[in-house]
């Protein structure tokens, strides 16, 4: 499989609700703020258009092993060059959005984090 692409919006709000709303991304962190402490993406089950994604999220499981099962790339849409690579290895299926386990492999530390509802794409690599 490619690179596949789709769009979000990030939400910042990891306090209320873990659950994403439709088409956006949570960074869900072990500690602070950094998106190097990130260890977990609450994903909405739609992309920003209302598109269902549920299945390809799902078939990513097939890719891999159980310790990396790929690579997930967020960027800003209009500034690519600000950008965070993470791996990926579990995902849980909440039925309208995921919880992808991931590790931060590179963090922009020059502008380390997204703010909130800035459009990103996500771009998957099995």
């Amino acid at each position: 499989m490619d690179a596949t692409k789709f769009h979000y919006v990030i939400d910042s709000d990891n306090v209320n609700s873990p659950a994403p709303s439709i088409g956006h991304i949570k960074f869900i962190r072990s500690f602070g703020t950094d998106m190097s402490a990130t260890t977990t993406l609450a994903l909405s089950g739609s992309d920003k258009s209302g598109n269902n994604i549920s299945d390809f999220i799902n078939s990513l499981t097939d890719y891999g092993n159980s310790n990396r099962r790929g690579f997930i790339k967020i960027e800003k849409e209009n500034d690519p060059n600000f950008f965070q690579i993470y791996s990926f290895s579990t995902i849980t299926d909440n039925t309208s959005w995921f919880n992808i386990t991931v590790t931060a492999v590179r963090v922009d530390l020059g502008d380390e984090n997204f703010t909130n509802n800035d459009p990103v794409s996500i771009i998957f690599t099995p």
